[in-house]
């Protein structure tokens, strides 16, 4: 698979993700997330993720804070990959360290989003 194709909804990003085997069709893609993958605490009981210890992560309004995280696997671009996940209470989101190595390409006015991956990085 060399491109992820993705839609907007009310100007929010979203694409279809295979996330632990399981098909989701409303991830939301947050170029602001500097993270890989954060999922619900809902997904991470469901494919029993859940692991023991949190990571920190830097918000820009508490700064240093500590989330739960969950081991869970995605397919990426035709490839299963695992990722250390942050669990949020509301939003399964990418970030930018899945992004990495990607082209992406914003339609916004056509409502279309395009995820391309590139020779370097693409998980």
């Amino acid at each position: 698979m060399s491109s992820i194709v993705g839609r907007f909804e009310n100007r929010v990003a979203l694409i279809h993700l295979s996330i632990g085997g399981e098909e989701f069709s409303n991830v939301v893609v947050d170029t602001g997330y500097s993270g890989a993958l954060a999922v619900t605490p809902e997904i991470a009981r469901r494919l029993g993720a859940l692991l023991p210890s949190n990571v920190e992560a830097e918000t820009f309004a508490d700064g240093w804070v500590s989330f739960p995280s969950a081991r869970i696997s995605v397919e990426w671009f035709g490839r299963e990959i695992e990722l250390i996940a942050v669990i949020l209470e509301n939003q399964t989101i990418i970030g930018m360290d899945l992004l990495y190595g990607t082209r992406m390409v914003v339609d916004e006015m056509n409502g279309v989003l395009t995820i391309e991956a590139s020779g370097e990085g693409a998980a």
